[in-house]
């Protein structure tokens, strides 16, 4: 969402229908047979444009094939400390989701990128994205209630929700 624009950024397919292109920004996805995958704008031009079901864009690769991805590293986006929301893959093919509250010094300051790569690597990823951060980075359970507390909310008071053009819903079928 990028600073509350409220402006989709990145790739965005739901249910198989492109919304949005890539344009030069990272994406994570879910293919027709169910695989996890996740990829720069080449990836899915080269390889997955006719193949994916579900993806939304991210801003950075934190990990590839197990290793820090250092292209992510020693700019000041990467290595400030901010709420961040992370997708990470691992061998298996298990999909985790994690959200790192920040901005609040009371329960949480939040992450770099290298903080999240090491925190995804911990769950046992082998490859893992950075999708958003800041005020965006929200967690829903199934029954609406925010399971996290972001940043827009403050330390005191209600918890505030950003209105943001994408998310990853996890259902069942």
């Amino acid at each position: 969402d990028m600073g509350g624009t409220n402006i989709m950024r990145g790739l965005c397919i739901k249910d198989g229908v492109f919304l949005h292109g890539a344009a030069d920004r990272p994406w994570f996805g879910i293919t027709k047979d169910g695989d996890a995958v996740m990829g720069l704008p080449a990836d899915y031009n080269n390889t997955y444009k006719d193949v994916l079901l579900h993806a939304v864009g991210g801003s950075h690769i934190l990990l590839k094939n197990d290793k820090p991805d250092y292209l992510s590293i020693g700019t000041e986006f990467a290595d400030t400390i901010h709420p961040r929301t992370a997708v990470g893959v691992t061998p298996a093919g298990d999909i985790v989701l994690m959200i790192v509250d920040g901005r609040q010094p009371e329960t949480s300051n939040g992450a770099t990128l290298a903080d999240l790569a090491f925190l995804l690597g911990t769950f046992g990823c082998s490859d893992g994205i950075n999708l958003d951060g800041g005020g965006s980075s929200t967690f829903v359970g199934k029954d609406g209630e925010v399971l996290n507390r972001p940043s827009d909310s403050g330390t005191d008071g209600p918890v505030v929700q950003r209105k943001i053009p994408t998310a990853v819903v996890i259902s069942a079928l």
